[in-house]
C-alpha cells in the first residue's frame, strides 16, 4: 500500500509529537510525506536550526525517511531583502523511487509548483468503477481523526467519502491549456530569471506582476 500524507504547519505553529505520522523501519507499506512544513533546519537548506526544525528532523532520521528536495532550488521565493527558503519538503520511506522537480512556476504565489514522479505499480483490482468524490464537502463535514497509526487512517473516514462519491459513466474531458497561456508562462520565466539576479529592479517586478495578474484571469 502506498500512503501519501500532505501536511501544512504555519510558521507560528508549535510542532507537537508527530512520530505517529511516520512508518517504522521495516513496514511492508510505502509512504510519501510532503507539505508546507516550515521547519527551519540546516538539513533542509536553512541557515540555522530552530527548535521546530529539530523536533521534525528527529522522527525522519529515526525512521530512515529520505528527503527528495534539491536544496539548490528553493521552493519559496522571498522579496529582495529576504533569503529564499524551502519550507515545502518531500520525504519518503527508503527504497521508493521518486523524481522531484521544481517547475519554477508559482502563478502569483510565493511558493513554486512542485512536480513529483513516483515509481509505484498499484495492485490490479478487477471490476473497479470510476469514482468522483466532492472533496470540498468531505472536508466540511468530516470530524477530526487522531492519527495514532497512519496505516489505519484510510479506514476511518470511509463512510464520509461514500456519502459524497458518485459513479459517473465517464469523466468530463478537461480543457487543455491554451497556447496563449503557455506563452504567458514562458514570458514570466524569461522575466523572473534576470529579476532573481537583481531583485532591486522595480520595473521587472512590475512586469512580472502584470503577467501574473493576466494569467490568474
Amino acid at each position: 500500500m502506498l500512503i501519501i500524507t500532505n501536511i501544512y504547519s504555519s510558521p507560528k505553529h508549535k510542532l507537537q509529537d508527530i512520530s505517529s505520522h511516520f512508518l517504522p523501519v521495516g513496514s511492508p507499506h510505502t509512504h510519501v510525506l510532503l507539505g508546507d512544513f516550515n521547519v527551519p533546519h540546516t538539513s533542509s537548506g536553512y541557515m540555522r536550526n530552530m527548535k521546530k526544525g529539530a523536533l521534525f528532523v528527529k522522527p525522519t532520521t529515526a525512521n530512515q525517511y529520505v528527503l527528495h528536495n534539491d536544496l539548490h532550488e528553493p521552493t519559496c521565493h522571498k522579496n529582495s531583502v529576504e533569503r529564499d527558503t524551502s519550507p515545502d519538503l518531500t520525504f519518503s520511506t527508503a527504497g521508493l523511487h521518486i523524481r522531484w522537480y521544481n517547475t519554477q512556476e508559482h502563478f502569483g504565489n510565493v511558493h513554486s509548483m512542485i512536480l513529483i514522479d513516483i515509481d509505484f505499480v498499484p495492485p490490479r483490482i478487477k471490476g473497479t468503477r470510476q469514482q468522483l468524490t466532492n472533496c470540498h464537502k468531505v472536508r466540511a463535514t468530516r470530524s477530526h481523526v487522531s492519527a495514532k497509526d497512519i496505516t489505519k487512517c484510510p479506514d476511518q473516514p470511509k463512510q464520509t467519502w461514500k456519502k459524497f462519491t458518485q459513479y459517473p459513466v465517464e469523466y468530463e474531458r478537461q480543457p487543455a491549456a491554451t497556447n496563449h497561456l503557455l506563452h504567458c508562462c514562458q514570458a514570466r520565466q524569461s522575466l523572473t530569471k534576470p529579476w532573481k539576479r537583481n531583485k532591486m529592479n522595480r520595473s521587472l517586478r512590475i512586469r512580472i506582476n502584470k503577467v501574473n495578474n493576466y494569467i490568474q484571469q
